[in-house]
């Protein structure tokens, strides 16, 4: 039988928990009207990279073994709740708007990483036909082309896509990667003379530059800046073609570039195992740091791969090891080594 007491307690209990829910309501209702400005970053996909890939003549193949790329999902957070829910999330990472986007906005950040993953893709198509030995690709007879413009800097008021690069200060440029280091040769807030060609014609644009750090407009920084970002014409041996899921961004260079050695050499190079990875890549094999080590980690777990190639990086290596688990993180400095150490990982059953 209840005594009075208990029937007393019961309705204060109640209206306390009410309470304590009305005041958490209106506190995420405050916080969801005032403004945050940040993008976060959450563990994404590990997708398997052989049916992405398409090379004529090298049909798929099906090896015990599987490769993945690994991405992470971005997400721009616009007020303080979704803040809050990044901060509280252990697999969460929170980056400024500004030094994470360079204060372009979300659309032309989303545009810039689908640019950075065609090139990227360029990159490894490269890197591979070098690795697998017996392909030669060459460059253009001209030069690179500019593949993305960054909204209101110096190049956006005269340059424009697809436009050719023949010469940057007099000097002929046969590919992208001659063309940073001629910019950088000028002090910054000094003009540099870009000559293209667009269409049939051909001009010259007396361009000036601004100060920039780490490729973001800075009023005290130390390297000039144009604004644009150039792509490489190869003609390639043979042809492939890869399908990058609408997955933006350098990161997939290392594990596109693996998977088509792999295809071109016909043999499992995961050895039965499943291997997943990360890391951009350029045209000679060396792969360089990224972003959202520790999220793509916990994508490959997800997916059950046991091993995960990350670039030799002390900040990707610290973040990969940060996320835990059973997976062994291996870094590697090019596509060489990461070739070589796959053929030493014990046949997985």
């Amino acid at each position: 039988m209840s005594s009075p007491a208990d029937g007393r307690r019961r309705p204060h209990l109640a209206t306390f928990i009410l309470a304590i829910v009305a005041l958490l309501a209106a506190v995420a209702l405050i916080l969801e009207v005032i403004p945050s400005n940040y993008y976060m970053l959450l563990p994404g996909e590990a997708l398997a990279v052989e049916p992405l890939i398409s090379i004529q003549g090298y049909p798929q193949q099906h090896f015990k073994g599987q490769l993945f790329m690994t991405d992470v999902t971005i997400y721009k957070v616009n007020h303080k709740l979704e803040e809050l829910y990044g901060r509280l999330n252990p697999n969460a990472e929170l980056d400024p708007a500004q030094s994470f986007a360079g204060g372009l906005s979300e659309s032309q950040y989303l545009q810039l990483n689908d640019e950075l993953m065609l090139d990227s893709v360029q990159r490894a198509e490269v890197a591979a036909l070098g690795a697998a030995r017996g392909y030669k690709p060459h460059f253009a007879t001209k030069g690179p082309e500019v593949a993305f413009i960054l909204p209101n800097l110096p190049a956006s008021r005269v340059l424009q896509v697809d436009d050719i690069i023949l010469s940057v200060d007099g000097h002929a440029v046969t590919n992208a990667e001659s063309v940073a280091p001629l910019i950088h040769a000028v002090k910054p807030g000094k003009k540099v003379a870009i000559t293209v060609k667009r269409g049939k014609t051909t001009h010259t644009y007396q361009i000036r530059t601004v100060p920039s750090t780490n490729g973001v407009p800075k009023k005290n920084g130390k390297t000039p800046l144009i604004g644009i970002l150039v792509r490489n014409r190869l003609i390639l041996p043979v042809k492939i073609s890869i399908n990058h899921e609408n997955i933006g961004g350098p990161s997939a260079g290392l594990m596109f570039a693996l998977g088509i050695v792999e295809r071109l050499q016909h043999r499992d190079l995961a050895r039965g195992c499943r291997v997943a990875g990360t890391g951009a890549i350029n045209y000679l094999g060396q792969v360089s740091a990224i972003g959202g080590a520790r999220q793509k980690v916990i994508a490959a777990e997800h997916a059950g791969a046991q091993y995960f190639l990350v670039p030799h990086n002390p900040t990707n290596m610290r973040d990969a090891h940060a996320a835990g688990g059973n997976i062994v993180i291996k870094p590697v400095n090019s596509l060489r080594q990461a070739l070589n150490y796959l053929h030493e990982i014990r046949r997985c059953s």
